[in-house]
């Protein structure tokens, strides 16, 4: 007879971490039972193996063994001058060991989403800002600022999670008000306005800082937007708890990304003379915060640093591994990707060695490929919340006889 798991299991696909996902495994599938959000459906059901899942190790694209691909990769290893190792996605565990790799091989080591992280890491370095939680949120705020235009996309269940849950210690959810700031798409205006009072402030990312300047501003003229910095001042002086809600990566791509998180954590820090406020950022879903917080307690440093002769150094151009290897300054590139189903675009001027999930996909075959299982799905793990302050116990349910990420890595060194 064949066996059928039910259980609950925790998400490792976005930087919320629901830990209420209740799966059913039978005939080598799973489904989700019980999300309403088709989008996090979607995404997990995609790690189902399929006829197109890549489940034996590759070299030059030709099957080989899990012990000849370590073998040969470690080769490549001793013979190239000049290496990066690139985190596409990973759990606590994994990124532990691609750090030892990369103190042992002299390596450069970097996140794929690395770019994105300098906004806050400034903020942290040079003034420091008002942080707060995604449980403090849910049970707390009576007032939300949310900026950019992606954040639901990033989070997919943050409005049923946190903005408007079922059940809050304190704050009633007809009681909350909702700002979106910035160019939100219809449906997230509309999936919000179904439980809360929500204020659409539609406006150029870029003008952001901008219209947070305007708000302490006297207001006599009587247009639209004149209207909703009246409203918003109000609810402001109301407030017990206010939170502001970004991405840094929705900032990106208006060359003044630094200017824009500089603005909203000044604004905060500003407003907690008067009432309680605090900043919620969302990381990336590709194990941003993991990386994160891990790197930093192993060398000093999130990303881009080089293991030099057993210390760390870092730089966040010269270590820039995504630069390094559309270059062509490196000799071999090695991809981590546990998380991801982004397709990998490889350099083919430069040698390759992708260790990935069986649906990783590449613009073309690498030199090695070794399959490896997926925390949460294939391997128990730990994984850091958006939020940095909570750690979620990642638990398999699958058994696909592969190694780990962490079990491949160690063995390369």
């Amino acid at each position: 007879m064949k066996k059928i798991i039910t259980k609950e299991i925790t998400c490792p696909f976005c930087p919320l971490l629901c830990d209420d996902v209740n799966i059913t495994y039978k005939n080598k599938k799973f489904k989700v039972n019980n999300l309403k959000n088709k989008e996090c459906v979607k995404k997990f059901e995609s790690f189902n193996i399929n006829n197109k899942s890549a489940l034996t190790p590759k070299i030059k694209n030709k099957v080989s063994s899990y012990n000849d691909a370590i073998l040969k990769s470690k080769l490549l290893i001793k013979k190239s001058n000049e290496i990066g190792i690139l985190n596409r996605g990973a759990d606590v565990a994994s990124i532990r060991s691609a750090i030892n790799l990369c103190s042992q091989i002299n390596a450069n080591f970097d996140h794929i989403n690395s770019k994105y992280f300098f906004d806050n890491m400034n903020i942290v370095q040079r003034t420091g800002f008002v942080a707060t939680t995604l449980m403090e949120v849910k049970n707390r705020a009576d007032t939300i600022l949310v900026f950019g235009n992606n954040v639901f996309n990033k989070a997919p269940r943050l409005i049923e999670k946190i903005l408007a849950p079922d059940s809050s210690l304190y704050t009633k959810k007809n009681a909350r008000k909702v700002f979106l700031i910035g160019q939100f798409s219809q449906k997230d205006i509309n999936n919000l306005k179904k439980n809360l009072q929500v204020i659409n402030v539609k406006i150029k990312i870029n003008e952001i800082p901008k219209f947070l300047e305007s708000i302490n501003s006297n207001i006599n003229k009587k247009d639209r937007l004149s209207k909703i910095l009246a409203t918003l001042k109000t609810a402001l002086q109301k407030s017990k708890y206010v939170t502001a809600i970004y991405s840094s990566s929705d900032f990106f791509s208006t060359g003044i990304s630094g200017d824009i998180v500089n603005s909203i954590t000044q604004f905060i820090c500003n407003l907690n003379t008067t009432i309680r406020a605090a900043c919620l950022p969302i990381a990336g879903n590709l194990g941003d915060a993991s990386n994160n917080q891990v790197a930093t307690w192993l060398t000093g440093f999130p990303v881009r640093f080089k293991g030099v002769d057993g210390i760390f150094k870092h730089d966040r151009e010269a270590y820039d591994v995504t630069k390094l290897i559309e270059n062509k300054e490196i000799d071999l590139a090695i991809h981590l990707n546990s998380l991801s189903l982004e397709k990998i675009n490889l350099n083919k001027k430069i040698k390759n060695i992708v260790i990935g999930h069986p649906q990783t996909t590449c613009s073309s075959p690498p030199d090695i490929f070794i399959p490896v299982g997926i925390p949460g799905i294939d391997s128990d793990g730990i994984m850091f919340r958006t939020d940095n302050v909570v750690s979620m116990p990642l638990k398999s349910f699958r058994d696909l006889e592969m190694p780990l990420l962490n079990q491949v890595i160690d063995k390369m060194v």
